[in-house]
C-alpha cells in the first residue's frame, strides 16, 4: 500500500530505482562541468589570470574537505534530510533551519538561471556563425520544455538522460584539452602564484568563483528516497563527483592556458583570450584548434551540459517544494506523487513556472547596458552571484556540523580526529580565505566596487565579457546578505517565540529515515536527502 501524506496524497516516490553511476552523474551534471568551465570560472579569469588552476585548487581542496565531512555525516546518521538534518544534529534546531531555508534560495533561483545563461549562449552563437537570432528568451523557453519533459516522468528517464548528457559534454571538452595540450608549448606559469594577475590575493578571490563551478557536488543526497543502498551509495557520489569534476576542472583550465597562448604571449594571454571570444571562449578555442566544425561540437557538448545542469537542479529543486507540500507547510498539491510515474509532478511544474519568471525577470531588471541580446547572460551571473554566497556559508555549516556531531556525546565514541576534527575544521579555513580576500573592505563595499569583476580600463571603467560597471553584481551579493539575515532573524524568532513551529519547520527540510524501512523510505524529502 502506498504511503499517505498529511495532507492526503501518495507521498512515496519509486525507491530502490537507481545505482550508483545514476546518483554519481546526479551530482556531476548539477555541478555542470561544461557550463561551470565556460562560464562559472570564467568569472574568475580577470581576477586570477594565468593561475586561474591555482584557483580550481583552492576550491577543490575546501569543496574535498567538505564532501569527506558530508560523508562522515550520511554514514552515522540515518536521515533523509542530509545537509538540513545534519546541521540540526550537529549544531542545533536554528541552524537546521537556517540550512533549510538556504536551499530555499536554491530552488528559487538555481534552475531558472540557466534558462537565460543557455538562451544567451544560443543565440549569440547562431548570431555569430550564422547571421541568425531571435532572442535569447525564445532559447530559454525551448530549455525549460526540454527540462520539463525529462523530470516530469520516471525518475529513471532522468537518471539516464544526465548520464548520458553529463558523458557527452566531459568527453568533448577533455578531447579538446589534450588537443591543446599535445599542440602548443607548455608553461608552468599556471602553477606558479606571481605569475597570476594579483598573485595570491588573486588566486583565493578567483577561487570564491571556482567554487561556485562546484556547486552540486553534495546534490547526490537529492535522490537518497530512490537510490539503492543510500547510506553507502549516497557518501560515495558526494565526494567522488567533487573529486573527478574538480580534477577535471584543474585540467582544463591548464589547458585553457595552454591553448590561449600563456607559454608563447605572456601571463595575460588567458585574460586578452575571454576578451577576444566575447563570451564562452571554448567554442572559440575548438575553431581554432578542430576548425570550423569543433565550435559546433563545443557548443553542441555546451547545450548539452545546459540541459543535464536544469534537469538535475529542476529535480533537486522540485524535492524541496514537495518535501514542504507533503509535510502540509506549503500548499498541499505540491506534495503529489504521480500515480504512474511516481515523480513529484506538481512540483515539477512549479518549479519551472516559479524559477523561469524570477530569472527572466531578474535578466531584464538587470539587463540595461549590457548591450542587444545580453539580458540572459547579465541574469546568469547575478544569480549566480547571489546563491554562490548562500552555497560557501551551507558548506561552511555542513564542516562545523561534522565537528559538532562528533564532540557531542551522540557522537564522541565514534570520533576519530583526523576525519572528524581536523578535515571539517581545514574545509571551513579553506573557505573563509577565499571570502577574507573578496570582501576585505568595507570602504569597497559603499564605493560599489565590492566585486572586482574586471579589469580596469584606461578610463576607470569596469570591464566583464563587455558589461560595464559592477553596479548588478554588488546589488546580487547584498540580495543573498539580506537572504541570510532574513534567515537568522527568522530562526531566532521562531526559537523565541514558537519553538514548535521551528521543530515542525526542521522536519519539513529533514525528516528522518526509518531504519526498519527496507528502502529507507523518508517521512520528509528534501533537496539534499
Amino acid at each position: 500500500m502506498a504511503a499517505v501524506s498529511e495532507t492526503g496524497h501518495d507521498s512515496e516516490l519509486r525507491s530502490s530505482s537507481i545505482g550508483l553511476a545514476d546518483v554519481l552523474f546526479q551530482a556531476m551534471t548539477y555541478m555542470a562541468p561544461g557550463v561551470g568551465l565556460a562560464f562559472s570560472i570564467g568569472i574568475a579569469v580577470p581576477i586570477s589570470g594565468a593561475t586561474l588552476p591555482l584557483s580550481v585548487i583552492v576550491a577543490l581542496i575546501a569543496c574535498t574537505f567538505c564532501a569527506v565531512s558530508i560523508g562522515q555525516m550520511a554514514t552515522r546518521i540515518p536521515s533523509a534530510g542530509g545537509l538540513y538534518t545534519y546541521a540540526a544534529k550537529g549544531i542545533g534546531p536554528k541552524t537546521g533551519f537556517l540550512v533549510g531555508w538556504f536551499y530555499v534560495c536554491f530552488g528559487v533561483f538555481l534552475p531558472g538561471s540557466l534558462l537565460t545563461l543557455g538562451g544567451w549562449f544560443v543565440d549569440q552563437f547562431l548570431e555569430r556563425e550564422v547571421g541568425f537570432s531571435i532572442g535569447w528568451w525564445f532559447w530559454g523557453v525551448i530549455f525549460a520544455v526540454c527540462i520539463f519533459m525529462l523530470t516530469y516522468f520516471d525518475v529513471r528517464i532522468s537518471a539516464k538522460a544526465t548520464i548520458v548528457l553529463g558523458a557527452v559534454e566531459i568527453v568533448i571538452f577533455l578531447a579538446l584539452a589534450v588537443t591543446m595540450v599535445f599542440s602548443e608549448p607548455n608553461s608552468a606559469k599556471p602553477f606558479t602564484p606571481s605569475a597570476g594577475a594579483d598573485a595570491w590575493n588573486g588566486i583565493f578571490q578567483g577561487a570564491v568563483f571556482a567554487i561556485l563551478a562546484f556547486i552540486g557536488f553534495e546534490a547526490a543526497s537529492a535522490l537518497g528516497e530512490e537510490a539503492k543502498n543510500p547510506k553507502k551509495v549516497i557518501p560515495q557520489g558526494v565526494i567522488g563527483s567533487c573529486v573527478l569534476v574538480g580534477l577535471f576542472y584543474v585540467f582544463q583550465t591548464y589547458a585553457w592556458n595552454v591553448g590561449a597562448g600563456v607559454g608563447t604571449r605572456g601571463d595575460s594571454a588567458i585574460v586578452d583570450h575571454l576578451g577576444e571570444s566575447g563570451g564562452s571562449a571554448w567554442d572559440a578555442l575548438g575553431s581554432e584548434f578542430w576548425g570550423s566544425a569543433g565550435a559546433w561540437l563545443l557548443f553542441f557538448a555546451l547545450v548539452n551540459s545546459v540541459v543535464a545542469c536544469g534537469t538535475a537542479a529542476t529535480n533537486n529543486a522540485a524535492r524541496v517544494f514537495f518535501a514542504m507540500g507533503r509535510s502540509g507547510s506549503a500548499p498541499a498539491w505540491l506534495g503529489k506523487v504521480h500515480p504512474r510515474h511516481k515523480s513529484p509532478y506538481m512540483s515539477v511544474i512549479t518549479t519551472i513556472i516559479v524559477t523561469g519568471v524570477v530569472a527572466y525577470l531578474i535578466a531584464f531588471i538587470y539587463g540595461d547596458g549590457g548591450g542587444v541580446g545580453a539580458e540572459g547572460q547579465v541574469g546568469f551571473f547575478v544569480e549566480a552571484t547571489f546563491f554562490t554566497v548562500v552555497a560557501i556559508i551551507i558548506y561552511m555549516i555542513a564542516c562545523a556540523s561534522c565537528l559538532g556531531y562528533f564532540s557531542r556525546k551522540e557522537g564522541k565514541p565514534e570520533r576519530n580526529v583526523l576525519l572528524h576534527v581536523v578535515v571539517p575544521i581545514i574545509g571551513m579555513a579553506a573557505f573563509i580565505l577565499p571570502l577574507y580576500t573578496q570582501y576585505f573592505s568595507l570602504g569597497a563595499l559603499f564605493e560599489g566596487t565590492w566585486f572586482q569583476w574586471g579589469y580596469k580600463e584606461e578610463d576607470g571603467s569596469n570591464i566583464f565579457f563587455g558589461l560595464e560597471g559592477s553596479g548588478v553584481f554588488v546589488s546580487a551579493t547584498m540580495g543573498a546578505l539580506l537572504w541570510v539575515i532574513i534567515g537568522i532573524l527568522l530562526s531566532w524568532y521562531l526559537s523565541a517565540t514558537r519553538p514548535e513551529a521551528l521543530e515542525r519547520a526542521t522536519h519539513v527540510f529533514g525528516g528522518e529515515v526509518d531504519d526498519e524501512t527496507p528502502h529507507g523510505h523518508a517521512d520528509s524529502m528534501s533537496i539534499t536527502h
